[in-house]
């Protein structure tokens, strides 16, 4: 059984194998803090929002949670399964680092970023693993 490659349709579909394993990790990173550097700027000039409103901590969490998830696994050129379990269980141990740090001064933003964090790169694995069939 041949293993599905999620970047082939992609640009991505396009680089060296080795490149691709370089990359992948690098990729997960920055690629969400992006989307959240242009989605604060747009809140912050347009929306005439503070950097802590409520629903940019959830938009955050959901960015970060699936974003490095989806983004790992299309990237890595193979094995995308095991990259986004890696992936989910790194962010599931960050998440509960951070839930524990927060247990000594509970602020209830970042306690549900941490949790829509986890919820996000769940179902992001979950996608990636029916993509992947």
């Amino acid at each position: 059984m041949e293993e599905i490659d999620l970047g082939k349709e992609t640009f991505v579909g396009k680089w060296p194998t080795w490149l691709r394993w370089l990359l992948f990790i690098p990729a997960a990173i920055i690629a969400p803090m992006i989307f959240i550097l242009i989605q604060s700027i747009f809140s912050n000039w347009f929306l005439d929002l503070g950097p802590n409103a409520f629903y940019l901590n959830l938009l955050r969490g959901v960015t970060y949670g699936a974003g490095i998830v989806v983004v790992g696994s299309m990237v890595a050129p193979k094995k995308q399964r095991v990259v986004a379990l890696i992936f989910l269980i790194t962010i599931a141990m960050m998440s509960g680092v951070a839930l524990l740090y927060q247990s000594s001064h509970f602020v209830l933003n970042e306690f549900l970023e941490d949790i829509v964090t986890l919820i996000a790169a769940g179902w992001a694995t979950y996608y990636i693993f029916n993509e992947t069939k």
